[in-house]
Order: C-alpha cells, then sequence, then structure tokens
C-alpha cells in the first residue's frame, strides 16, 4: 500500500519537487521503509516492544527525510532561523537530560498496582532517560537533515552531536549513569556550536538582505 502511495504521490508533484523526488531516491527507500514497519510490527506481536519500536522509528525517521527532501525551499533565511530554534530547544532538552542522568535515584513509594512496581528504581530511571535521550537524537536527525542545503558545516555539527547521543544510550540502557554524562555532555557542546554557527550564518544572510553592498565589502 506505502509503495502505491508514493507512486500516487509523484504523478501529483510539480516538475521542482519531482525532481526532488528523485534526488532523494523516493523509490529507492520505499523498499527499507516497508521492511522496518514489517519486522517492527511482528517484533510488537510477539511482545517485544522496544525492538519493534525500534524498526518503527527507523521507519518514521526515512519518510520524515523524505518529507524533508520534497519541500520546497522557503527562502534561505527563513530556514536558518526556523533550524536555529530547533537547535536551540534541543539543547536546552538536553541539558535537562544531562541534569536528570546526575541526579541521585530516589526511591519511589511501593505501590501495587503500578506495572513497575517491581522494577529497580535504577532501572525505571534507565529506561525513562533513554526514550528521552532517543527522542532527542531523532529530532536531532530531523535538524541535521533540514539544513544540509542551507548550513552544510553546521549539518556536519550537529552530526556530531547525534553521534554523542548515540553513544550515551548504551551507557544509559546499561544504568551505568556517570559513563553517559561525557557523551551527553559533548553532545551539548556540539549543539550550542551548531547555534552560534548558525546565528552567525542568519546575521550574514539578514546583512545579505538588507544591504548587498555592505555584505560584499564584509566578505572581501
Amino acid at each position: 500500500a506505502l509503495v502505491k502511495q508514493l507512486a500516487l504521490l509523484k504523478e501529483q508533484l510539480t516538475p521542482e519537487q519531482k525532481e526532488l523526488y528523485q534526488q532523494a531516491d523516493v523509490s529507492g527507500k520505499s523498499g527499507g521503509i516497508i521492511a522496518s514497519m514489517q519486522v517492527g510490527g511482528e517484533a510488537i506481536r510477539r511482545g517485544e516492544m522496544k525492538d519493534g519500536a525500534h524498526h518503527q522509528r527507523d521507519a518514521a525517521r526515512e519518510l520524515q527525510s523524505i518529507a524533508l527532501a520534497l519541500r520546497p525551499g522557503r527562502g534561505k533565511l527563513t530556514e536558518l532561523k526556523e533550524a536555529k530554534a530547533k537547535v536551540d530547544k534541543l539543547l536546552k532538552e538536553q541539558e535537562d537530560v544531562n541534569a536528570d542522568t546526575r541526579k541521585p535515584v530516589e526511591p519511589r513509594p511501593y505501590n501495587p498496582r503500578s506495572s513497575m512496581a517491581m522494577l529497580d528504581p535504577e532501572t525505571i530511571k534507565a529506561n525513562e532517560l533513554l526514550n528521552r535521550q532517543e527522542k532527542l537524537e531523532y529530532d536531532a536527525r530531523t535538524v541535521r537533515k533540514q539544513v544540509e542545503k542551507a548550513a552544510a558545516d553546521v549539518s556536519k555539527t550537529i552530526a556530531q552531536a547525534e553521534k554523542e547521543m548515540q553513544y550515551a544510550q548504551p551507557e544509559l540502557k546499561g544504568e551505568r549513569f556517570d559513563k553517559a554524562e561525557t557523551p551527553q555532555q559533548n553532545a551539548s557542546n556540539q549543539l550550542k556550536e551548531a547555534s552560534e554557527q548558525l546565528g552567525k550564518l542568519i546575521e550574514k544572510a539578514e546583512l545579505e538582505k538588507s544591504d548587498p553592498l555592505a555584505a560584499i565589502k564584509n566578505a572581501e
């Protein structure tokens, strides 16, 4: 069904979007998306929720990358400002996760009706932080794809933040919170750098828009 929908979508695209469709290799990616969705669905039916969610998240990432690739340009300045707002939000959320990772585990009151009643408090903390860290990685990837054309250097910086987030995840999963702190802080540092890079690019784009001659002089 998804392949048919993508094929029908192509027929409805503008010439500009059809070119973007080809560049994004939508037809080639559709098979991988379907496979991820099927494997994820089978895992969930077996009760393997985390594995199923992982595969479904992969499919969602590819679908989102296709959507971003097909979106026509809306002006460099607009895209840069949107990207900076998203990076600043990511930075704040990453720093919140960092702070919660450093907090000592607090015992929870026993509630026999809770589904987590038999779980160790450290396991609960690990699961919560891992879910938040994985979401941040997903959101960072989305922003990176958004700025690839408008700001290649920023895209590379965000990619480094993604890698650090990935390094933190197995440490959180293994309840090694102290070992997760360094990659988490590195991720924050990379996001801060990306925000600063975007700020400079926005300043330059605004100057070019308001005073092209001054922009040329500054570039010399």
